[in-house]
C-alpha cells in the first residue's frame, strides 16, 4: 500500500482491501489473541451487522469505554462500517466526568466492561435519551457476543466526509470541547505517519499507549490496519512488564 492512496479509503474500506490482498497477515496481536486480517475483517462486519439490527444506523453515535483490547478495534471499525461516530472515553473516568461526555454527544449505544460498568450505569442516569449499555465478557443480550451476527456487513461507499471519531479538548481553558475527526481527516493524517515512519505490510506496530488517547487511536491502531501491517497491544496483565520498560528507558 502506497502511503498516498490511503487518502481514496475510509478506514473499513481499507481493512476490506487488505483482508482480501493478505488474509493471512496477522492483523492484531496482543498475547492472547493473534488473529489475521480475513478473521478480523469478519469480525468487525459481523459486528457491524449486529449493531445495526440494534439500530444503530449512519450518523449514530457509539461511545466505547474501554482499555485497550480486541473489543474496542473491532468495535470502532464495525462502528465505522455502518457511518457511526465513535467516542472513545478512558475507562478510568469516574460517573461525573462520563455523564458529561455521553451528555454532550449523546451516542446511541456504550460498549464497556465489567470493571467501567458501575461508573457507567450511574453516569446514563441522568442523560436522555438513555443509551444501551452492552458489556464485554457477559453472556446473555446485553452482552457484547451476543451482537455478533451473520452475515457481516460488507463496506459501503467511501464518504471521506462522513464524521469518524469524536475528541475532546482537555479542558484546561474551560469546558473540554468537541473535536470531530471525519474518515478523510485521519486518512490524511495516517498517510503523512505512515510516509514519514516508512512503514509497509511487514511492519508491526506495538502501542503502549491507551487507544482513547488520539495519538495512539490515529498514529498506532489506524496507522496498522490501515497499512495492512500488525497491531501489536499489551495484554492486560502486563504491569509489570511496563515496570521493566520504564526501568530500561530510564
Amino acid at each position: 500500500m502506497i502511503a498516498n492512496d490511503l487518502n481514496a479509503y475510509t478506514i473499513d474500506s481499507l481493512l476490506d482491501r487488505h483482508a482480501a490482498q493478505h488474509p493471512q497477515q496477522i492483523a492484531f496481536d496482543d498475547g492472547l489473541h493473534a488473529i489475521d486480517y480475513a478473521e478480523f475483517n469478519r469480525l468487525v462486519g459481523s459486528l457491524a451487522t449486529g449493531l445495526n439490527q440494534a439500530g444503530v444506523v449512519a450518523g449514530d453515535a457509539l461511545a466505547l469505554v474501554l482499555p485497550d483490547r480486541l473489543e474496542f478495534v473491532v468495535a470502532f471499525y464495525a462502528a465505522a462500517r455502518i457511518g457511526a461516530l465513535t467516542l472513545p472515553l478512558d475507562p478510568t473516568l469516574n460517573h461525573i466526568e462520563l455523564q458529561w461526555y455521553l451528555a454532550d454527544v449523546a451516542p446511541k449505544v456504550v460498549i464497556t466492561d465489567a470493571h467501567a460498568l458501575g461508573a457507567c450505569r450511574q453516569a446514563i442516569t441522568q442523560t436522555n435519551p438513555q443509551p444501551r449499555i452492552i458489556v464485554c465478557d457477559v453472556p446473555g443480550p446485553d452482552g457484547l457476543n451476543a451482537l455478533f451476527c451473520e452475515p457481516p456487513l460488507p463496506p459501503t461507499r467511501p464518504v471521506l466526509e462522513r464524521p469518524l471519531v469524536c475528541f475532546h479538548t482537555s479542558g484546561s481553558t474551560g469546558r473540554p470541547k468537541r473535536v470531530v475527526l471525519s474518515h478523510g481527516n485521519l486518512a490524511a493524517e495516517v498517510s503523512q505517519f505512515v510516509t514519514a515512519a516508512t512503514l509497509d505490510a511487514t511492519d508491526t506496530i506495538l502501542c503502549l499507549a491507551p487507544l482513547n488517547h488520539s495519538y495512539a487511536l490515529e498514529n498506532a491502531m489506524l496507522a496498522a490496519l490501515g497499512t495492512g501491517c500488525t497491531l501489536g497491544i499489551l495484554p492486560p496483565d502486563a504491569t509489570p512488564l511496563i515496570a521493566r520498560l520504564i526501568d530500561v528507558v530510564s
